[in-house]
């Protein structure tokens, strides 16, 4: 009774170890998506802004 209380015991925590890992790997995997997402809407951001001060910009005729 006790040998096969601890092969379950062990089985068991095997599992939650490799529940702990995945919501890890998870959690990763979102943040990884959530700044590739920010970076490409900087970008996009800062591309308008060289636009919009390129358009603002005195030009040497003008002075």
């Amino acid at each position: 009774m006790l040998k096969i209380s601890a092969k379950l015991f062990k089985k068991e925590v095997k599992v939650e170890i490799v529940k702990l890992f995945l919501d890890q790997v998870a959690g990763v995997i979102i943040a990884i998506l959530l700044i590739v997402r920010i970076e490409t809407k900087l970008e996009g951001l800062t591309n308008a802004i060289i636009q919009l001060s390129d358009v603002i910009k005195p030009t040497c005729k003008d002075q």
